[in-house]
């Protein structure tokens, strides 16, 4: 079957397709274009010899090859020696690059200045002889002087936000206590004295309640309706008050244990010289003193009345009884 001569309309500009036909396949295409019956649509206006001629002789002009690439820009200016026209071979690039100097001239650096020393050296070492000087010349009050030109100057503290203010009236002192007195002690119930493992004679005043000493105490030989009155200064304040429980003591002789043979007092109501009571549970088996504290209240007199005590710990007739070996009370510090 012939080619077909239409086949190329419209791609003769296409330089691809025209590089890639044969001279064959040009031939063949024009022996195509001889058979192929012409338009002769309206319009066409033909003469008889145009429509008799044939095929041209000619062949198709077939389009130039593209054209080739443009020749590499030569840079060697780059290269070239400063202040000469005459570059060095260097190799034709086809573009720049960057380009790192040839040389780079040594930069000298100068060493710094060397620094002076400081003269603080000195001033302490005029400082050192001058106070030896004054030393050995017997400048005592130079020497004073000299030590107080460094002298760190405080302001005097402010008290602390939480030390307790001063006592007030009928509130407890939370603060610290001192003993205060003289103090004296009177009860209607008072043993005679009596006499211990040795044979000597042992007194149960009510002042022993008060000497300070837990081998002396205070006797009832009963165990209700018990009390004993103590007398503080009016000018002082009263801020606890506390008591031994029984008779702290231990016998020379034998070694006995008299707390143990007694009652003990479990109870009492203090009744302070403002008229204000206060009661305080004590603890049987502890020989030492529990005290309490009050509101505070000016010196005067107070009574202790003991409300409850233990069964007595021997059979003896005679430790059915109350005793307190030591009765302490105590001011607000400060």
């Amino acid at each position: 079957m012939p080619a077909d001569p239409y086949a190329s309309q419209g791609r003769e500009t296409d330089p691809e397709w025209v590089r890639a036909r044969t001279q064959a396949e040009i031939d063949s295409e024009l022996a195509a274009w001889a058979d192929a019956p012409m338009w002769t649509g309206a319009g066409a206006e033909l003469d008889a010899p145009d429509i008799d001629a044939g095929p041209p002789t000619e062949p198709m002009p077939v389009a130039s090859p593209a054209e080739a690439d443009p020749p590499p820009i030569d840079y060697s200016w780059l290269y070239r020696e400063p202040g000469s026209s005459q570059a060095r071979p260097v190799h034709v690039l086809d573009r720049p690059r960057d380009i790192e100097p040839a040389s780079i001239e040594p930069v000298s650096i100068e060493p710094p200045a060397p620094v002076r020393p400081h003269r603080r050296g000195h001033a302490v070492l005029a400082s050192v002889l001058g106070l030896a000087l004054c030393l050995s010349l017997g400048g005592g009050a130079a020497m004073v002087a000299f030590g107080n030109l460094g002298a760190r100057h405080t302001a005097p503290s402010a008290p602390a936000d939480d030390a307790p203010a001063g006592p007030v009236p009928g509130q407890v002192w939370e603060g610290n206590l001192t003993p205060i007195g003289p103090v004296t002690a009177e009860a209607d119930c008072v043993v005679p004295a009596a006499k211990d493992a040795a044979g000597k004679p042992v007194a149960y005043d009510a002042a022993n309640a008060v000497d300070g000493d837990p081998a002396t105490a205070w006797r009832c030989d009963r165990s209700s309706d018990v009390a004993i009155s103590f007398t503080v200064p009016e000018d002082q304040q009263i801020a606890s008050v506390g008591l031994i429980n029984g008779y702290a003591k231990v016998d020379q002789t034998d070694g006995s244990k008299r707390y143990g043979e007694y009652r003990r007092i479990l109870r009492v109501t203090w009744t302070l010289p403002d008229g204000s009571t206060v009661d305080q549970d004590l603890v049987d088996g502890d020989q030492t003193m529990q005290d309490v504290r009050v509101p505070v209240s000016q010196g005067g007199r107070i009574t202790l009345n003991i409300s409850r005590v233990t069964n007595p710990g021997s059979a003896s007739a005679t430790r059915d009884a109350v005793v307190i070996s030591d009765v302490a009370i105590n001011g607000p510090q400060g």
